[in-house]
């Protein structure tokens, strides 16, 4: 069996802090609440707003404000709010539309939940719960959502829809699934002429706030960055826009080789005595 140096084991403890110290460093940086369930205050994501008529908690939205655990939103007409959720996703509320935000558990874990009374909402966001008068459900995709007094339907784009409440059912892409409050279902499949048609109600908003590219933060709308990086909130934006820096590592000279060992004090070298010339 080949020895393993000294010199090589002491190098190996020396860089597994390191190593650990540059994996947090320069790690993947997740959602805010991607492994911990958010409790109630705590930050989702943020807000965007198109139009003079959103309101966040009764308030005047006027855009990058933070979205919580517990806020509502409510849309009055020619209105839409934009949330960016913090953890990846979106979610467009329609004119006249007033949902809720809060956490639902699940055994898997837990989820955001959107409780809607009324109104419309585009959601593309995978494990997403939806409440409404008429079902309970869960979305792993992008879907449209209509709700009114009388009943809840639910368009899939792409992804599937899983109900939880009146009775279990299974939405895939395509098709589009209505439930009244006596519990009566219906389900057909949509051309992609119909889908589209579900979601054209989009077009009508338009949403400002801040792109960052080639390392620079300036005012567009959401659609005019297009391969840059968006956001409604101007200060966390500036702060990912800027380059990241390598950290410097500085590793220490003279470490013992092995416990007990001591490097050997400095000499001072021996000049020899200068010759005399009559030598």
């Amino acid at each position: 069996m080949q020895s393993v140096p000294v010199t090589s084991s002491l190098a190996v403890l020396v860089l597994m802090p390191v190593l650990a110290l540059l994996l947090a460093l320069t790690g993947c940086a997740g959602g805010a609440y991607s492994n911990k369930e958010p409790a109630l205050g705590d930050r989702i994501g943020t807000l965007g707003v198109a139009g003079n008529q959103v309101f966040l908690n009764g308030n005047r939205a006027l855009g990058g404000e933070a979205m919580r655990v517990g806020d509502t939103i409510t849309t009055g007409n020619a209105s839409s709010g934009l949330i960016e959720f913090a953890d990846g996703g979106l979610f467009q509320l329609d004119q006249n539309t007033d949902p809720i935000f809060l956490v639902k558990r699940l055994q898997s874990g837990f989820c955001i939940l959107s409780r809607i009374l009324r109104g419309q909402v585009f959601i593309d966001k995978q494990q997403f719960c939806i409440d409404s008068p008429a079902l309970d459900a869960i979305n792993n995709s992008r879907i449209n959502i209509r709700v009114s007094a009388q009943q809840t339907g639910i368009t899939v784009l792409q992804g599937n829809v899983s109900v939880v409440r009146p009775q279990a059912a299974r939405i895939l892409a395509g098709q589009q699934y209505v439930m009244n409050l006596r519990g009566v279902a219906r389900m057909r499949q949509l051309d992609p002429a119909e889908l589209l048609e579900t979601i054209r109600w989009r077009n009508n908003y338009t949403f400002a706030g801040w792109c960052c590219k080639t390392q620079q933060v300036y005012p567009s709308d959401r659609e005019q960055c297009g391969t840059g990086r968006f956001s409604f909130d101007r200060a966390l934006l500036e702060t990912q826009c800027k380059p990241r820096e390598t950290p410097r590592i500085e590793f220490p000279i003279g470490l013992p080789m092995y416990p007990g060992h001591r490097s050997p004090a400095p000499t001072t070298p021996t000049v020899p005595p200068a010759r005399n010339s009559s030598d």
